[in-house]
């Protein structure tokens, strides 16, 4: 958020368009983050029908007629779909690597990792 907040600041310098250019492949990402979690977690419930089901009832339970409203509150409640939504996420990150700076050198078992070095992680060879 502080990006933009600087952007805003700066409008007067800027064209919409070029605002428009700068905000846009934040949305896109957004989208396409959002369209791999919804995809692991879909994927994620076919394959395990005792978890479909279980969150199935947890959404029959927490809204009751159709016309229930879906709310922050609402979704507070259905903390074992969140759980779900987690272990997808944990399984099919949409990040699958994580680089990091060693402030030491440091063994670890028979590897070395070097302060003077990007270490890279490869997220789902870690769970």
């Amino acid at each position: 958020m502080n990006y933009i907040s600087q952007l805003y600041k700066i409008r007067e310098t800027m064209s919409y368009k070029e605002v428009q250019m700068e905000i846009l492949p934040f949305i896109y990402a957004g989208f396409d983050t959002t369209g791999i979690t919804t995809s692991a977690v879909l994927l994620c419930l076919a394959m395990n029908q005792d978890v479909q089901d279980k969150v199935v009832e947890e959404i029959n339970r927490t809204f009751l007629t159709e016309d229930d409203e879906v709310d922050v509150e609402s979704l507070s409640k259905m903390v074992y779909l969140e759980m779900v939504v987690k272990e997808a996420m944990r399984f099919f990150p949409v990040n699958t690597f994580s680089g990091r700076y060693a402030k030491d050198d440091v063994k670890l078992c028979k590897f070395r990792v070097y302060s003077c070095l990007t270490n890279l992680m490869k997220i789902n060879m870690v769970n």
